[in-house]
C-alpha cells in the first residue's frame, strides 16, 4: 500500500466510514439517498481524497466486518481479534473486535486505545506464524511493556485468515436484520457460524460471538425535534425511518435519513418497517396525530415507545387510548413525557434526553425498566 493509500485508510478509520462515490450507497448494509461528500488530507504535498457520506455512522461491528470483507476484496489476508474474557472492569465488553490486514490496517477497538497498537503487532505475528493463538494482557500477563490503565486482564483471540464467506455471511444476516451467531474454537482458531437456533451459551474450548441488527429510530412526527433526534440518532449508529406530514420535516431529514415516508392523517400510519430491535418516538405537536399513531405501534414488536408532550397532555392521549379499547399493561409501556428529564429546551436537548432513554432502554434487557415492552 502506498503512503497516500495507507493515510487515507488511517482517516477512513477514524471518521468510521468507508470510500463512497458521489451518488453511491453502501453495499450490504442498506442506506437510501445518500450522495458521497468529498473530504481532503495531505500528506506532506501529497493531497488525499476520499468520499463519505454526510451524517452517516455505521455501528462499530458492522465496520468490523465490512473491514474484513474488504481486505478479503483486495487481496489481502487478515486477522479477526476478539476479546474472550475479562478480569475487572473494561471500556468495551466481551465479544468486541478488531480486524487487522496484513498492511497493517485496522478497525475496531478493544480497550478504547490503550493496548490496541499492540493487538495489532500480535494481529501482524499470528498471520505471519499461520496459526490462531490466545493471549493475555494487563493483570496477570507477561506482557509487562503493556498496561491497561484500569488495572484489569483481558484475553484476546487471534483468528486467522477468517473464511470470507462466513464473513459474508454475518453481514447478509446483519442486512437482512437477522442476529448471527459465530462460534470460535479456541483451541483451532476455527470459525462457524449459526443462525437464531444457535446456542448461546459458551461452551468448553469455544467462544459464541453474537451479532446483533443495529437499532431501528422509528419517528413519526414533524418539526424540529424530529429532525434533531433523526441526526442524533444517525450519529449513534441507529437506521433512522422517519413519517411525517410535513414537507419542510421531510426534506430537512435528506442528509440522515435511511428512509422517509409521506403520511396524510393519523389513521393511515402503518409500522411497516418496525421490528423487535425498533424504537419509537412520537413527535406531534398537535396531539390528536398521537392516539392513533400509539395504537398502531403497540400492536407492533417494536421495543420502546415514547410520546412527546406534558405530564397533562400525555394523561389525556391516555385516556383517549382507553377509549380505544388500549389496556392498562400496554398503556404503561408507553413512556411520556418523552426523554429523560435533564431540563431539556432546545431541540437539540430534547432528541439527547430521547436518545439518551432509548439507549437505556436497549441496554437494560427489562431488567426493572418501566419503558421496555
Amino acid at each position: 500500500m502506498s503512503r497516500s493509500g495507507a493515510l487515507g485508510a488511517r482517516l477512513l478509520i477514524s471518521t468510521n466510514q468507508e470510500r463512497l462515490a458521489p451518488g453511491q450507497v453502501r453495499a450490504g448494509f442498506p442506506l437510501a439517498g445518500l450522495a458521497g461528500r468529498p473530504v481532503a488530507a495531505r500528506l506532506g504535498k501529497t493531497p488525499v481524497r476520499f468520499n463519505v457520506p454526510p451524517m452517516r455512522v455505521r455501528p462499530i461491528d458492522e465496520e468490523v466486518i465490512a473491514a474484513l470483507l474488504r481486505f478479503h476484496a483486495r487481496g489481502e489476508r487478515s486477522v479477526l481479534v476478539t476479546l474472550i474474557h475479562v478480569d475487572g472492569s473494561a471500556p468495551r465488553p466481551v465479544g468486541s473486535q478488531i480486524a487487522v490486514s496484513e498492511s497493517g490496517e485496522a478497525v475496531g477497538y478493544i480497550t478504547g486505545g490503550c493496548a490496541e497498537a499492540a493487538f495489532a503487532a500480535e494481529a501482524i505475528d499470528a498471520l505471519r506464524a499461520g496459526k490462531a493463538r490466545q493471549r493475555r494482557y494487563g493483570a496477570g500477563s507477561p506482557y509487562l511493556d503493556v498496561k491497561l490503565p484500569c488495572g484489569s486482564g483481558v484475553d484476546v483471540h487471534f483468528a486467522v485468515d477468517p473464511r470470507a464467506a462466513i464473513i459474508s455471511a454475518i453481514a447478509e444476516r446483519l442486512s437482512a436484520r437477522k442476529p448471527a451467531f459465530l462460534e470460535i474454537d479456541l483451541r483451532s482458531g476455527e470459525l462457524s457460524l449459526h443462525g437464531e437456533a444457535a446456542a448461546r451459551a459458551d461452551r468448553d474450548g469455544v467462544f459464541v460471538r453474537p451479532y446483533s441488527p443495529r437499532i431501528r429510530l422509528e419517528i413519526v412526527g414533524k418539526g424540529p425535534v424530529v429532525r434533531a433526534l433523526a441526526r442524533a440518532g444517525a450519529a449513534t449508529g441507529y437506521e433512522i425511518n422517519v413519517v411525517s406530514p410535513e414537507r419542510e420535516t421531510i426534506s430537512a431529514v435528506a442528509d440522515c435519513a435511511d428512509t422517509v415516508r409521506r403520511l396524510s392523517k393519523p389513521e393511515e400510519y402503518a409500522p411497516a418497517f418496525v421490528d423487535a430491535r425498533t424504537a419509537a418516538a412520537v413527535l406531534f405537536h398537535e396531539h390528536d396525530w398521537d392516539p392513533p399513531v400509539i395504537a398502531a405501534l403497540l400492536a407492533s414488536p417494536c421495543f420502546y415507545i415514547g410520546a412527546l408532550g406534558s405530564r397533562k397532555t400525555h394523561a389525556r392521549r391516555l385516556d383517549e387510548l382507553r377509549a380505544r379499547g388500549v389496556c392498562e399493561e400496554a398503556l404503561e409501556t408507553v413512556n411520556g413525557p418523552i426523554g429523560v428529564d435533564i431540563h431539556a429546551k432546545t431541540p437539540e436537548e430534547i432528541a439527547i434526553s430521547i436518545l439518551a432513554e432509548i439507549i437505556e432502554a436497549a441496554r437494560s434487557d427489562g431488567a426493572g425498566a418501566r419503558w421496555r415492552r
